[in-house]
């Protein structure tokens, strides 16, 4: 995601805790200091897609199958307890969302930050406390963003919209939130019928941002005292400086232009190059309504004295959060705010009423220079001189009669009056688990969530007793229920020896299930999987099947019911690769000898690795054979090619690693006579849109600029120039083409460069581009509602009434359809069941939504049915 720059942004209430420790940022050791020991574990989780909440609202499920949890790509920080860091990795997912990594972790305990980022998602980000180093199982559930476009590329368009790039998140009555840009849409979408009010509003002025016309955002608010929102907050509940967090909202906003560069780019390169000066006019403001159940925070906030010795009031910080420490940093102050029906007007004096009616919002003015921060937070600290703590010790164990430990195994505490913190369990399967009371009234238990690590579900425990700090932790037990036990095993060879450290892990989608192990030395695995499931088993690009269920099923070589062996599965050798060129591809005979030289550089690699070194090539120049070997360190070697006499010889590379070959052509050597007037040599002509081009929803194309260089072998000037037949437009010979074609055509550009010698020898290099269909993005139903979906006397009519939305704004029409026939258009249908119908009889009747572009439109079906009342039915009314 090259120029992207993800924002989380959240309120929320810091509490003060003097010597809590745990904050982010580096610190420098004493150099007589020794280093701590260390151990080698694993970090590993999965990756899913919400298929519910607020993210996805208001789309079908096939509108997110665009976002694949395969995209993804992980990076985990490993930190001292006291903030250095350690080390960082970085994986891929692999092709069905899991991933796995080793990395250290200290024997004093420490924290690991593992943050995720996939293309069309808010990303995943959690910081985990440890005491003592154990294998971490994370699941990391990504919500896809909802993405608005806002085009300024015109006077007119600037001046409707104020000058200003307007993005926003409308919040339903019925739970749902869709994302609006521009101003006109965020006034319709406040007015419409069923919206609650606004979310999250964003406004950027055009001119902090010159010669910016397009922004795209991608937007998706969470609301922290809904249980599956508040496991998508970022990081952990704390601060740089080690203080508590509660939070009261939080967001996820992307905002970047049609080149993928955000605005916290383009805002500081307009800083850096004088083309913006920072003002008032050029801050970016962002407005965020305070959820209901989050007013009894902020009112105590409210009235809390800060550090200067009076109460908070309206001046609310906001920080920061960083996706590398994984904490949350400040960085500027906000103001409540309520609105007035039209506008908004500062809060003097807070007010619970007001704020539980859902009138009280936090306003920000971010200035380009604060916008610049990779993630940003809308956060509402609490400062409590000495805060109240409540504990518990929570011992987690599996279901089996001696009660094995659960080490490594994620948990989060949370509850009403209670600020939410996490951590990860010892070997012995203990963790505690401190909270910051941020209520009057001490809550006397709370509600523990964790990731059952056997079937990856997502559990919580309610009364969990809690015990004051000062005093002594509570202590609780949770039974971790463990499905019966089933493994895969098998050997990973290649060349007829075991592979040791090889990745190897199994998955299947129904139901969700995945395990994951290394090789030994002897090239031997075993995981555990699930039972009488059917699963694949993947060993880098090979993929075998089986199930456990003590028959032998797809690549199984036995299955006792219990452990299914897949026997040897035998890497197959990587074919190297062969590459090379020539020092140049003509050349002329010397006047004296009548002979030429020329060089060519032969290069070999084979990602099996030192074993297959060295490698072995063979070079064909004409007829005549070079060989020779290239080392793992060298890589390539140089060919010297002389006594070359006049003639054209093929040049081909073939490199082996003795088991197999792989192989190159370098072209044609051409070998000229000492007086020869050459043809121009073309290095390279391409398209700048490359082998293919999207026609524009216009039917237009794009511009198309056409590159090439050439060269006079003898030393001459060269000149050159384009051609295309077949283009319709204005084509410019020096190399630029902008046109109309049709979906399927093909354009061919020919350049053509001229030496301009007295043989006027010239020389040919054509390319071509293939036109594809415009981009079109199919409508989604937002709703769908009928009066009856069983009717029992006749005649009978039934309503129906649907809602679409189509995310590039194209004009949808609908069709109705029963049995294939059209009955009906527009938004709403009635549908006359049949006067003839019989008991039991259904009807189904389709609607169809197009946006004029798609091939095959978005259906919905619905289903009524007529079901008669037998006289022999007795009805009771009580």
């Amino acid at each position: 995601m090259s120029g992207r720059i993800p924002i989380v942004s959240a309120i929320a209430l810091v509490f003060v805790l003097n010597g809590c420790g745990g904050g982010g940022g580096g610190s420098v050791d004493d150099p007589g200091t020794p280093e701590p020991s260390t151990t080698v574990k694993s970090v590993s989780g999965s990756i899913t897609l919400s298929s519910g909440g607020e993210a996805t609202a208001g789309k079908s499920a096939e509108a997110a199958k665009g976002v694949a949890p395969e995209t993804a790509s992980i990076t985990i920080h490993s930190y001292e307890s006291d903030g250095t860091l350690s080390e960082t990795r970085t994986v891929a997912a692999e092709s069905v969302g899991v991933f796995s990594s080793q990395i250290t972790l200290h024997n004093e305990g420490g924290y690991l930050v593992v943050d995720v980022k996939s293309p069309g998602t808010t990303g995943w980000s959690k910081r985990v406390n440890y005491s003592e180093p154990a294998d971490v199982d994370l699941n990391a559930v990504l919500r896809t963003a909802q993405t608005q476009v806002q085009n300024l590329d015109s006077p007119l368009k600037a001046n409707a919209e104020g000058g200003v790039f307007s993005f926003g998140v409308v919040r339903y009555a019925d739970g749902t939130r869709k994302a609006v840009a521009g101003t006109s849409a965020l006034k319709a979408a406040k007015a419409a019928e069923g919206a609650a009010g606004m979310d999250l509003e964003i406004a950027i002025p055009q001119q902090a941002l010159p010669d910016t016309d397009t922004l795209r955002a991608n937007l998706v608010t969470f609301d922290p005292n809904n249980a599956e929102d508040a496991r998508s907050f970022p990081g952990d509940y704390i601060d740089s400086d080690g203080n508590r967090l509660v939070s009261v909202a939080f967001d996820s906003i992307e905002v970047t232009d049609e080149a993928g560069s955000s605005v916290a780019a383009l805002a500081q390169d307009a800083l850096e190059t004088g083309r913006a000066v920072k003002s008032a006019e050029t801050d970016v403001t962002v407005r965020r309504w305070i959820p209901y159940e989050s007013c009894a925070s902020v009112d105590s906030f409210w009235s809390q004295t800060g550090p200067s010795g009076e109460s908070n009031g309206n001046t609310i910080p906001i920080y920061t959060y960083s996706p590398v420490s994984g904490s949350w940093i400040l960085l500027g102050d906000g103001t409540v705010q309520t609105f007035n029906g039209s506008d908004y007007d500062e809060v003097s004096t807070f007010d619970s009423t007001s704020c539980t009616n859902g009138d009280y919002y936090l306003n920000i003015h971010v200035s380009s220079e604060e916008y610049i921060n990779a993630w940003w937070n809308l956060d509402y600290p609490l400062m409590v001189t000495q805060p109240t703590e409540v504990c518990v010790d929570i011992t987690f164990t599996d279901d089996s009669a001696s009660a094995n430990p659960l080490s490594g195994l994620y948990a989060e505490l949370s509850g009403a009056g209670l600020s939410r913190v996490s951590a990860s369990t010892k070997s012995n399967g203990v963790v505690t688990l401190n909270s910051v009371v941020t209520e009057n009234d001490i809550p006397s238990t709370a509600m523990v969530s964790y990731w059952n690590p056997y079937d990856y579900s997502y559990q919580t425990k309610t009364d969990v007793p809690l015990g004051a700090k000062e005093d002594s932790c509570a202590t609780h037990t949770v039974e971790v229920a463990k499905p019966k036990s089933c493994y895969v095993s098998g050997t990973v060879t290649k060349n007829g020896e075991g592979v040791a450290n090889e990745y190897v892990w199994a998955y299947s989608t129904s139901p969700y299930s995945y395990g994951w192990a290394y090789t030994g030395s002897d090239g031997g695995f075993e995981t555990r999987v699930a039972c009488d499931v059917e699963m694949e088993l993947f060993v880098g690009d090979i993929a075998k099947t089986f199930r456990v269920n003590d028959v032998i099923n797809g690549d199984e070589n036995s299955d006792g019911g219990d452990v299914a062996d897949m026997g040897t599965i035998a890497k197959p050798n990587t074919v190297p690769t062969a590459y090379g060129y020539l020092s140049s591809t003509s050349v002329k005979a010397n006047t004296t000898t009548g002979t030429a030289s020329a060089t060519a550089y032969v290069y070999g690699y084979d990602a099996d690795g030192a074993e297959d070194y060295p490698l072995s090539y063979t070079l064909e120049v004409g007829e005549s054979v070079h060989t020779g070997s290239i080392t793992q360190a060298d890589s390539y070697q140089e060919v010297k090619l002389t006594d070359l006499v006049e003639g054209e010889y093929p040049v081909s590379l073939t490199v082996t690693d003795g088991k197999d070959e792989g192989q190159a052509a370098l072209g044609t050597l051409s070998v000229a006579p000492a007086d020869a007037n050459r043809p121009p040599v073309i290095t390279y002509a391409y398209a700048s849109v490359g082998t293919t081009v999207r026609l524009n929803r216009d039917g237009s194309l794009p511009l198309i600029t056409l590159y090439a260089y050439a060269y006079d072998p003898d030393g001459g000037t060269t000149t050159g120039s384009w051609s295309c037949d077949a283009c319709v437009g204005d084509f410019d010979p020096a190399g630029a083409f902008q046109g109309t074609a049709s979906a399927g055509d093909t354009l061919t550009f020919t350049y053509t460069a001229d030496d301009g010698g007295d043989r006027n020898n010239t020389a040919t290099r054509t390319t071509t581009v293939e036109v594809l269909a415009a981009d079109n993005k199919a409508p989604y139903f937002t709703s769908t509602t009928q009066s009856a979906t069983t009717v029992s006397e006749l005649p009978a009519n039934i309503d129906f009434a649907v809602t679409a939305d189509d995310d590039d704004q194209d004009e949808l029409s609908f069709v109705w359809k029963v049995d294939g026939t059209v009955v009906g258009t527009g938004d709403t249908h009635t549908f006359a069941v049949p006067d003839d119908a019989t008991d039991g009889q259904s009807f189904t009747i389709m609607v169809e939504v197009d946006d004029g572009y798609v091939e095959i439109p978005t259906t919905h079906t619905f289903t009524v049915t007529y079901s008669e009342i037998s006289s022999e039915t007795e009805v009771i009314i009580r």
